[in-house]
């Protein structure tokens, strides 16, 4: 990877069989737009994406065995946009996510008890999400 230096946009579809994306995530120092799509057996992501710090947007959907996101998400300082969809697994965000103040726009559909957790005043992350300004929750 140490070659897609440049490289800007990535997406990942339909790989059920993997487990894990590369450490080598990391390197992609230009990627602004990533989206992994149906990878089932997904169980985490790299700490290497901490490195990402012109990633805008990442959008995770139909990631059913991936149970929770890093707290070095909060170094990804240019993050903009995040989607999460169908991501059954994932019961809670990291406490990190409050120190995201760039994050404009949250977005998690089909997955009820993250919702509960995010709703305004009365879930248990509502704390961790009530900065960001555009927040939508689908259940």
């Amino acid at each position: 990877m140490q070659s897609l230096t440049s490289l800007q946009r990535l997406r990942i579809f339909n790989c059920s069989a993997l487990h894990q994306l590369p450490e080598q995530l990391g390197e992609l120092c230009s990627l602004s737009d990533l989206a992994i799509f149906d990878l089932t057996s997904l169980t985490h992501l790299p700490e290497s994406m901490q490195r990402l710090t012109s990633l805008r947007s990442i959008y995770l959907i139909g990631c059913h065995a991936l149970t929770q996101l890093p707290e070095s998400l909060s170094e990804l300082s240019s993050l903009r946009n995040l989607c999460i969809e169908r991501c059954h697994g994932l019961t809670s965000l990291p406490r990190s996510i409050q120190q995201l103040t760039g994050l404009e726009k949250l977005t998690i559909s089909s997955n009820p008890e993250l919702v509960r957790r995010c709703k305004e005043g009365v879930g248990e992350d509502w704390h961790l999400v009530s900065h960001i300004p555009d927040l939508e929750l689908q259940a």
